[in-house]
């Protein structure tokens, strides 16, 4: 049988690293390209449709790390506060 264990520590940095993910990620939608000189139809369409699933998609991913983010740092008080309970109820036995 493995053991599996993670600190609050741990997870707070986690945490941090994803928020910072997704600061990173919002700079990187941030692309700009005059379709129109493309210079045809077809190829402005394409990068039409390139840009549209690309701020797409960067927004979901966005969306889901930060939701695994704040999930991750709820579950880290969620654990310290319980820890801290734990101790406390075993100091005042």
């Amino acid at each position: 049988m493995s053991t599996f264990q993670v600190t609050t520590d741990d997870l707070a940095a986690l945490t941090a690293q994803l928020s910072a993910l997704v600061g990173e990620l919002g700079t990187a939608g941030q692309i700009q390209v005059d379709v129109a000189a493309a210079g045809h139809p077809l190829v402005e369409s394409a990068l039409e449709s390139f840009f549209t699933d690309w701020s797409t998609g960067l927004s979901q991913v966005e969306h889901n790390l930060t939701q695994v983010s704040q999930r991750l740092g709820g579950a880290a008080g969620t654990y310290d506060h319980t820890e801290s309970s734990v101790a406390t109820g075993f100091r005042s036995q």
